[in-house]
């Protein structure tokens, strides 16, 4: 006679690994939040009651630094367009001036205290490395459902274990940086040589190729 008890499902290790780490990610997001909502915001916003301005040239160029190295070749905009980008923010949006003169002067900190150099002065790899100690590393979402969970669990527990001046790094400075290196980078990657509402040669919508 046959056992008529169904047989039992095993869960897969890949489901397994992320139960195990959503559930104590949300272990210790609750241990450490109360701690880091005492210090700071968990999410940290511009002042936006904080003056507009330029930065002094050592930030400025600890700044440029850190662009140098927060996007792949093909994304990279040149100095000078960085620069531009940079005192656009400044001058015109309040709080962007004292969110990366923070984030810069806590870059040239940590450099200082690892290496005993600023952190404009280092060559990209060492660079490099004083951020991935002040930052962790995770990719950006995918669409992958558990490649996603991991995401966003490491990101909350990096908001919860981090102090209030690291999230404004990450969130106020290098988000901020990011976004605007690739809306600068977009008009070249698609076939652009100028930059949308700035006119080229006015030939080239109207002279016939040379073959």
């Amino acid at each position: 006679m046959s056992d008529p008890t169904p047989p039992r499902r095993g869960i897969s290790r890949r489901a397994f690994v992320a139960a195990t780490a959503v559930g104590g990610a949300g272990l210790a997001v609750a241990g450490y939040s109360g701690v880091a909502l005492a210090r700071d915001d968990l999410q940290p916003e511009l002042d936006t009651s904080a003056p507009t301005g330029s930065l002094d040239p050592s930030r400025m160029d600890t700044l440029l630094a850190l662009g140098e190295i927060l996007v792949p070749d093909r994304f990279r905009v040149a100095p000078t367009r960085m620069r531009q980008l940079i005192n656009e923010a400044t001058q015109q949006e309040p709080g962007v001036l004292e969110a990366y003169r923070e984030g810069a002067g806590l870059l040239d900190r940590l450099s200082q205290t690892r290496s005993g150099t600023a952190f404009r002065e280092l060559p990209a790899e060492a660079r490099d490395r004083i951020l991935s100690g002040a930052l962790w590393r995770y990719p950006a979402e995918t669409g992958d459902a558990f490649d996603d969970t991991v995401t966003k669990v490491k990101r909350r527990l990096e908001r919860a274990w981090h102090d209030g001046a690291h999230r404004r790094l990450r969130e106020l400075v290098v988000r901020d940086l990011l976004r605007r290196m690739y809306e600068a980078a977009v008009p070249s990657l698609i076939g652009y040589s100028n930059l949308p509402g700035v006119p080229g040669d006015p030939r080239a919508y109207v002279d016939r190729p040379r073959t």
